[in-house]
């Protein structure tokens, strides 16, 4: 089994207990991207992911959770550009 987890033919059933606020923080420390894109990306997180997400365990997360949150931004007046930016960056 162990041999599975290494080469990852199987996951860590845990994995998807962590909140998003702490999954964020090791992604975030993770990501090798341009400045400018860091900058931009951290705005969205600011102020469009974790507000909402932060709390929520990893595996709680469903499609339909994820399309209502796209209709909140937009309803609230989010620009396409950051309505897409945020989903992408929840995904």
């Amino acid at each position: 089994m162990e041999t599975q987890f290494a080469g990852r033919a199987l996951r860590d059933p845990r994995a998807g207990e962590i909140c998003i606020s702490d999954w964020r923080d090791r992604w975030w420390n993770g990501r090798v991207v341009k400045p400018h894109t860091l900058w931009g990306d951290a705005s969205s997180i600011r102020n469009h992911v974790p507000p909402h997400w932060a709390a929520w365990e990893v595996r709680a997360i469903a499609r339909m959770d994820v399309r209502s949150r796209i209709r909140a931004l937009v309803e609230k007046g989010a620009g396409a550009s950051a309505v897409q930016v945020a989903y992408n960056l929840t995904s």
